[in-house]
């Protein structure tokens, strides 16, 4: 499935249902877009006081630190599928242990059941990948760039991919060198 991915470029529209947009709240957004302006290079505009500082980030046609894809992990495979075609009209197709969300024919993120080890109180969620140069590299860099970012244990997909967490927020996505 990641294997696909590295044909991305920047995309201009958005067929209905398919993910574009990753948002998250944070404490100190001027310190986040810091953050991941330095990690990633993307460029932060803020909206302004009548928009509650609301920031919009930025990042051109390069991979590294684009939103490249996202998966659900769920505790009720049926459930998600039924409520995914319901509002957004995905398909489904089906590669190895992972169900493939479809517009058009088209893979457009991942559907999976939760793994055995995830902690209860952790709810149902959305993984969001960003594209890295150097996996490693840029995980190690989150980490030093800002404190208390830290690196939680690998998921194996075999493809690269490792996930950083922000502790104090539960913040968490995966960096993925498609």
């Amino acid at each position: 499935m990641f294997a696909r991915l590295s044909h991305l470029t920047e995309m201009t529209s958005y067929e209905h249902g398919v993910p574009s947009w990753v948002d998250i709240g944070m404490p100190d957004p001027v310190a986040g877009m810091r953050f991941y302006a330095q990690l990633f290079g993307w460029e932060g505009q803020d909206l302004g006081k009548e928009a509650g500082h609301y920031t919009i980030a930025s990042k051109g046609a390069k991979q590294v630190g684009a939103f490249i894809w996202s998966e659900l992990s769920t505790s009720d495979l049926a459930k998600s599928k039924a409520f995914y075609t319901a509002v957004f009209g995905w398909g489904w197709g089906c590669v190895d242990e992972h169900t493939e969300a479809q517009v058009g024919g088209r893979t457009i993120g991942g559907v999976m059941p939760r793994r055995p080890d995830m902690p209860a109180e952790v709810p149902d969620n959305w993984l969001v990948y960003f594209g890295a140069d150097d996996v490693n590299a840029d995980a190690k860099k989150g980490v030093e760039l800002g404190r208390p970012w830290s690196l939680v244990r690998p998921i194996s997909r075999g493809q690269g991919a490792l996930p950083c967490a922000w502790i104090p927020r539960g913040v968490v996505f995966a960096l993925f060198k498609g």
